[in-house]
């Protein structure tokens, strides 16, 4: 008795086991280039339409790419645009049956730069560099080293972020306006911060800081030595920075006005 009521116990639970996998699907495909090229190391991401789950997977050397145990629902793709190479792509409503795999493959358009050579190198280096890591370089007297040539604002799985109702109010006027407060909405120099995908250097000194960029080329430097804004700032095409370095929750983190 005891060894039947174990076995319809097992039996149930294997049941109970399969029909949870039956629950789930596949979608896999190949992501090319507007050439037809395979785009390696592409960040893809899968957003279930009713639940908001986001899952995330990135495409093989061949461009592959597949997200394996998905819910059974109806999905949104999404592969976010790669500097100013290649153009996001979007796709929707796309049936993920149980027990069945979607094929979606994906061809990718050109980005503002129409495929340029040499003139986006964010691809290029994400490839290179993919999956490196190290330990954080750092001056003589501890604080990080950030000395070295950059890539910056590469993010591989942008998401749309959740503005505070003051934010997006602010934002909301700032489009209203045609970036009137926004500098670099005009070409005019932006602020310290290097947003887009673009080559910039950094040389860090105890006194000085410098930040090279590719784009428009240009110097600014952010004084560390502790002095103040100069009460006149003209002639300064770019201002006037300072910085500073500050302890926050046992770390070092630098600082500039």
């Amino acid at each position: 008795m005891v060894r039947l009521i174990i076995a319809l116990s097992i039996s149930i639970l294997a049941t109970h086991a399969l029909a949870q996998s039956n629950n789930f699907g596949t979608i896999s495909g190949v992501i090319i280039d507007p050439d037809g090229g395979a785009a390696p190391n592409i960040p893809v991401q899968a957003k279930n339409s009713r639940t908001g789950a986001l899952h995330k997977t990135s495409t093989s050397a061949s461009g592959a790419y597949t997200f394996a145990q998905l819910p059974a629902g109806t999905y949104e793709i999404f592969v976010p645009a790669v500097g100013f190479t290649l153009d996001k792509f979007e796709q929707k409503d796309l049936a993920v049956r149980a027990g069945q795999t979607l094929r979606a493959d994906i061809k990718m358009s050109w980005g503002p730069n129409l495929g340029t050579p040499g003139d986006d190198p964010s691809l290029f280096l994400r490839n290179k560099y993919a999956g490196q890591s190290g330990t954080i370089a750092r001056t003589v007297d501890g604080k990080p080293d950030l000395s070295g040539v950059w890539n910056s604002n590469d993010d591989p799985n942008p998401e749309e972020p959740s503005m505070l109702p003051w934010a997006a109010a602010l934002s909301k006027k700032w489009l209203e306006n045609n970036l009137r407060d926004t500098p670099s909405g005009f070409c005019l120099p932006g602020g310290p911060l290097i947003t887009g995908p673009l080559l910039y250097k950094i040389i860090q000194t105890p006194t000085l800081f410098l930040t090279l960029a590719e784009d428009v080329v240009a110097v600014r430097q952010v004084f560390l030595d502790g002095r103040s804004h100069p009460k006149d700032l003209n002639p300064t095409w770019l201002g006037h920075s300072i910085g500073r370095w500050q302890e926050t929750c046992g770390h070092r983190y630098g600082g500039n006005e």
